[in-house]
């Protein structure tokens, strides 16, 4: 079917798109409703998320470019001091859902949930062509980071839909991200 197609080619485009960004020396994982359906809840979304941490401005730029030199429509938005991101690259085609990267770093607006992305993309061993999911511990603590009342629904979802969940990681996680206040009220 139509659809099956669909979600292979945006399987195949943001491996591509990982790759870019490991030649660039990036690391990057999926973030949003497919790292849900990763842990155990799915809901539908139109796009698939990648998170990575570089430098905005000097790196994000040189990306959409090797991005669209390989053939796919690929559109930047850089960050201000007001922006919670590190900036945003969407990449768009007719047979494939859009597949974002967003930047966890942003120079011009710190914020302590950046520097556990970075962390723990540090800690991942990129391999070629492999798509690589955030913990659910941190997952949930960018959709705390988010506030979106989506994003607290979807932390709601996931942690009825998956029982090992490391609470007392998330907790420290929220902590180290100034989101106690937000973990608590959403916390079972």
């Amino acid at each position: 079917p139509l659809s099956e197609h669909r979600v292979k080619r945006t399987l195949e485009v943001a491996e591509r798109v990982s790759d870019i960004i490991a030649e660039n020396n990036g690391k990057c994982f999926v973030i949003g409703a497919s790292a849900l359906a990763a842990h155990g809840y799915s809901r539908q979304s139109v796009d698939l998320d990648l998170a990575t941490h570089l430098h905005p401005h000097e790196v994000l730029p040189r990306l959409r470019d090797r991005i669209a030199a390989a053939g796919f429509a690929a559109d930047m938005i850089l960050p201000d001091s007001d922006d919670p991101l590190g900036g945003v690259i969407n990449i768009t085609g007719p047979d494939f859902d859009t597949v974002q990267v967003i930047n966890f770093y942003n120079p011009l607006r710190w914020a302590a949930v950046h520097r556990l992305v970075d962390q723990a993309l540090s800690e991942l061993q990129m391999l070629p062509s492999e798509l690589q999911v955030v913990s659910a511990e941190l997952l949930i603590v960018l959709k705390l980071y988010a506030g979106d009342l989506q994003s607290l629904g979807d932390i709601r979802k996931l942690l009825e839909a998956n029982t090992s969940i490391d609470l007392t990681k998330v907790a420290e996680l929220s902590h180290e991200a100034g989101l106690e206040k937000e973990w608590n009220a959403v916390r079972p």
